[in-house]
């Protein structure tokens, strides 16, 4: 998987056409994982679904890759977006606030951490704030998925130490 400099989501002439992105690898988390930096949600929109052995995420996603074709652009973009971890087997929380559905959390990055016995391992995800959550799933199996519904930001989500 990979972003396509010439793929309609990037170019002038449909610059707000949705990702769709899957996950089967590391390389592949490591994209999603740029896509969903300093994305937003409620922790009410965060859900372990048990039954489908699945983790979602409902995100509030700054539109990167738009800046990838026009670094200067000044039409910043926040798109709704879905992210689903399958085959998950256990989640673990630290520092998040779990009785307050309405505490917003920054996502900052995704990473694997392979387990003893491949394809298995640990997704990490971490937030803002020193917060994350560790979802121990059977293989790499995450989808990206955008909504139409997006929307001019003020702001650039912004780094200390970083230009």
């Amino acid at each position: 998987m990979f972003l396509d400099r010439d793929d309609p989501a990037m170019t002038d002439e449909k610059p707000r056409a949705p990702l769709r992105l899957t996950a089967e690898d590391q390389d592949d988390l490591a994209i999603i994982s740029s896509a969903v930096q300093d994305a937003v949600g409620q922790l009410g929109g965060f859900e372990y679904l048990t039954q489908k052995r699945q983790f979602v995420f409902a995100l509030n996603r700054f539109r990167w890759e738009l800046l990838l074709k026009n670094p200067k652009a000044k039409d910043l973009v926040r798109i709704r977006s879905g992210l689903a971890v399958n085959g998950v087997l256990a989640v673990k929380a630290k520092g998040i606030p779990q009785g307050n559905k309405d505490h917003v959390m920054q996502v900052l990055a995704l990473e694997f951490a392979p387990a003893a016995e491949a394809p298995a391992g640990t997704i990490l995800v971490k937030f803002a704030g020193g917060a994350d959550l560790k979802l121990d799933v059977e293989c790499i199996d995450v989808s990206l998925f955008d909504t139409a519904q997006s929307w001019s930001t003020p702001r650039q989500p912004r780094h200390k130490g970083l230009r």
